[in-house]
């Protein structure tokens, strides 16, 4: 059995012949480490103090770590895993993709660029724009013939917008680890809430709320999704595209796929299930195309 990883930069998503590898009950693992534990606990435990950002830093140890975690919850409930499949970014040079890849900690394991691995679930034969919109980063790739054409990426911190947003009501300063990782949370609740409503409200740590509307949010990160714009602009010049995937948890920001639409000119439906959509197309590829 193939075990494939998506390492995100907010959680570590598996999967084993079409099945999500759960971990401690849920269907992916927060990319997050603390005293050697990973994942929602490691959150817990450290109450600010948990390394986060593993994708960026790419710490061999805390990665290790995590991949560790997610073969362990592999093995458990598949039994013994073959090889791993393991994505990266297009824009990684093989330096951290070689990191990466041994950080993973089994013989056997082949490298996957993410937008190849979207790719794979579009209609066969054409040339995909993918627009990954995780929680650290955003990338846009042209991916033809699973060999990546263009890509570029910008970094992104949507809850800190919130945060900066709501921090004139804060009654104090925040001044430990503790309380920034709970308004953190908070932010990230009402940017996810605000997916799916008009109106949020983010809860300070004193328990009281600052109302925030989608419309004031969309403002927030206006930067953010213009610098978006401009790098799917600078990628398609010159391509025809016949296929745009919108994948990623910021994927359900309404205001992605209008815009989107608007730039390219074509109609933009997100991934249902964007969070998985990495594994799942890494899944495809390693399966091969399918006979009738």
């Amino acid at each position: 059995m193939t075990l494939v990883i998506d390492f995100g930069a907010i959680n570590t998503v598996g999967m084993v012949d079409g099945q999500l590898v759960t971990v401690d009950g849920a269907p992916w693992l927060p990319s997050v480490v603390h005293s050697g534990v990973v994942g929602a606990d490691a959150s817990l435990l450290g109450r600010g103090q948990e390394s986060r950002d593993l994708k960026s830093s790419l710490d061999p140890l805390m990665v290790g770590a995590v991949f560790a975690r997610m073969v362990s919850a592999a093995r458990a409930r598949f039994g013994e895993v073959g090889d791993v499949v393991a994505t990266h970014p297009a824009v990684w040079p093989p330096e951290r993709v070689a990191v990466l890849a041994r950080a993973v900690g089994v013989p056997e394991v082949r490298m996957v660029p993410e937008p190849v691995a979207i790719a794979a679930l579009a209609p066969a034969g054409g040339t995909v724009l993918v627009v990954d919109a995780g929680g650290g980063t955003w990338d846009v790739a042209v991916v033809r013939d699973q060999t990546v054409v263009a890509s570029a990426a910008v970094p992104v911190d949507l809850d800190q917008r919130i945060v900066e947003r709501v921090r004139p009501s804060l009654v104090e300063p925040v001044k430990d680890d503790a309380t920034r990782a709970e308004l953190l949370a908070a932010a990230r609740v009402g940017k996810e809430l605000l997916s799916r409503h008009h109106i949020a409200e983010i809860v300070l740590p004193d328990h009281r709320a600052v109302r925030l509307t989608r419309a004031e949010f969309e403002f927030l990160i206006a930067p953010d999704i213009t610098n978006l714009m401009a790098m799917v602009s600078e990628v398609t010049t010159d391509v025809a595209v016949t296929h745009i995937s919108l994948v990623g948890g910021c994927s359900r920001i309404p205001l992605l796929a209008l815009r989107l639409s608007a730039v390219t000119g074509q109609q933009v439906m997100a991934d249902p299930e964007p969070e998985t959509a990495v594994a799942r197309g890494a899944a495809a590829l390693n399966r091969g195309p399918t006979t009738p």
